[in-house]
Formats: C-alpha cells, sequence, structure tokens
C-alpha cells in the first residue's frame, strides 16, 4: 500500500491505501499477535491519517522483507501521489480519495 504514498525511482502496482484497506490491515494485525507489533502501530498511525513517516517505514519494511528495489527517497506529493492512483487504480479509488 505504500507505493502510492512515496517518491521513489522503482514504484510498481499495489493494493490501494484507502480508509477501507487501512482498516482491513489494523483489524488483521492486531487479530494477529505473532505479527510484529510495530506494524499494528504504523497502520493505526496512518487509520487516523498520519502519513509523516511514510518513506521511512516503507524502506523499512522493504528492509525487513530484504527487497533490493523501490526504497522511498521521501514522501509523494499529493500531485504525484494522484498521479500514481490514476495510472494503477480504477476511477473508483480515485473519486473515494478526491483525485477526481
Amino acid at each position: 500500500m505504500t507505493h502510492q504514498k512515496i517518491a521513489a525511482e522503482d514504484i510498481w502496482g499495489a493494493i490501494p491505501m484507502t480508509p477501507f484497506t487501512i482498516e482491513q490491515l489494523v483489524f488483521h494485525l492486531n487479530n494477529k499477535p505473532d505479527y510484529d507489533p510495530e506494524l499494528s502501530r504504523i497502520a493505526e498511525r496512518w487509520q487516523a491519517g498520519d502519513f509523516s513517516e511514510v518513506a521511512a517505514q516503507h524502506n523499512d519494511l522493504n528492509t525487513k522483507l530484504k527487497a533490493d528495489v523501490g526504497q522511498a527517497s521521501g514522501n509523494a506529493t499529493q500531485e504525484q501521489e494522484k498521479k500514481f492512483v490514476l495510472k494503477y487504480f480504477d476511477a473508483s479509488v480515485a473519486q473515494e480519495l478526491g483525485f477526481q
């Protein structure tokens, strides 16, 4: 989900980061005690609308997953996020996020 909210050289499709998908993530993480509790804290910040550290959170997740591409250089601007949403997701997602 973070690809939508970051600036990076290599970005590809993702699950839309909408209030509904964030809610699903929080629910899932809170009902699986074997997950790293930091993941729940991050998801709860997103649920509260706090994306101020999303680039660092994305990079931390990439490191944990041993990813070798897609490091974030910073948070996406509103225009970069809109461009990403319109490119990778259908019109209903863009509308839900206020990009149409």
